[in-house]
């Protein structure tokens, strides 16, 4: 991979780019022509930069998670993956993941990924995190394990705190605090190193990558091994600076997953004499995908906007949801009401990437 250094300051030319559309009126963003929207998008509407590449059968995607109830009429339509002229290498592929996948990879983020702690968030290198042992329901076998408790289960009138580890700097935190503001990513798989910018040296000093959630994406994008993520929580007002992700050791692609409310992506690449650049806006919305690989994968981006009230109306009462609209066996709809309307005004963001290049087999050879 090229040596790129990750403290970099991003070019003048994709900032101002950014900048545009982080300080643009909400009125004028459905009139800003410049914007890339692939909503409603089907293999006769391919935007004029961006050409068909080949198809995703969405039905695949269930599968990993034995989710039979839910393979239905939405997900058994057809994905497009389309790539860019501009910046090739960077693929969209709109609706990817169905809005009952949405919902289930939501409840398995949120409730089973978070309260794993050995998942690291922006919160631990302050907080003391208050997990609770619980006896779950698992969604593989049907048994009962010992297990931590969703945080959701907690009622967000509850005063108990997320104690500082230093007082004298931070003040404690409730749950309510946490899940609509404080929470700002988790970590999965491989814990990454915000200070030092890097993987941890030794494999087994990072948790397992959730199985359920390679075995989706691998199935979406074979080409790379999925070995850590983060979780990004956004709400409107919300940013993600301008970056290039290059701490991994692997030139593998990169993906990443919305749902929630629509954002802003800007990404682009400038030449090697810094005069000109090669940069795109893309309106994403809950269920869209975007592949970096090849001559994109190290492409700065960053998201300017995060737009209010667009989030679907079959999410917006998550965790709280009607009983049909529960997939999972581990699902109590009950235990969540008191959260009834959470993700209505939240963008989640699922970054996957390969660390290291043949770090393990690729999940295809696996054997079980």
């Amino acid at each position: 991979m090229p040596l790129l250094d990750p403290h970099e300051r991003p070019p003048d030319l994709i900032r101002s780019l950014y900048k545009h559309y982080q300080k643009l009126p909400d009125t004028d963003l459905d009139e800003d022509h410049n914007l890339i929207s692939f909503k409603d998008s089907g293999e006769k509407h391919v935007k004029a930069d961006f050409h068909l590449v080949h198809t995703i059968d969405r039905c695949l995607l269930h599968l990993p998670l034995v989710l039979s109830d839910i393979l239905n009429a939405e997900c058994s339509q057809l994905a497009f993956v389309y790539e860019s002229a501009v910046l090739p290498g960077l693929h969209i592929i709109p609706s990817l993941i169905s809005e009952d996948l949405q919902i289930e990879l939501l409840s398995r983020l949120f409730h089973r990924d978070l309260a794993n702690t050995k998942h690291q968030t922006n919160l631990h290198k302050h907080y003391r995190i208050p997990y609770k042992l619980t006896e779950n329901l698992s969604a593989g076998d049907g048994q009962h394990r010992l297990g931590h408790a969703s945080f959701f289960n907690t009622d967000p009138s509850s005063k108990e705190p997320f104690e500082p580890l230093d007082p004298a700097i931070h003040k404690p935190l409730t749950i309510s605090q946490v899940l609509n503001k404080k929470l700002r990513w988790i970590t999965l798989g491989g814990q990454y190193d915000w200070t030092n910018k890097k993987y941890p040296d030794d494999a087994s000093e990072h948790p397992e990558f959730p199985g359920d959630i390679a075995a989706i994406v691998h199935r979406a994008f074979p080409d790379m091994n999925p070995e850590a993520a983060i979780i990004n929580l956004y709400s409107p007002g919300d940013t993600l600076s301008l970056h290039r992700d290059v701490s991994e050791e692997s030139n593998e692609g990169l993906v990443s997953l919305s749902i929630g409310c629509d954002a802003v992506f800007v990404v682009g690449v400038v030449d090697t004499d810094g005069d000109k650049s090669r940069s795109l806006a893309i309106r994403l919305s809950s269920g869209d995908a975007i592949y970096m690989s090849g001559a994109s994968r190290y492409a700065w981006h960053g998201v300017p906007r995060i737009m209010a009230s667009t989030c679907p109306l079959a999410l917006q009462n998550w965790p709280a949801l009607d009983p049909d609209r529960s997939a999972s066996q581990s699902d109590d709809v009950s235990s969540y009401e008191a959260w009834r309307g959470w993700m209505k005004t939240k963008r989640i963001n699922l970054n996957i990437r390969q660390m290291r290049p043949h770090i393990r087999p690729k999940l295809s050879e696996r054997t079980t």
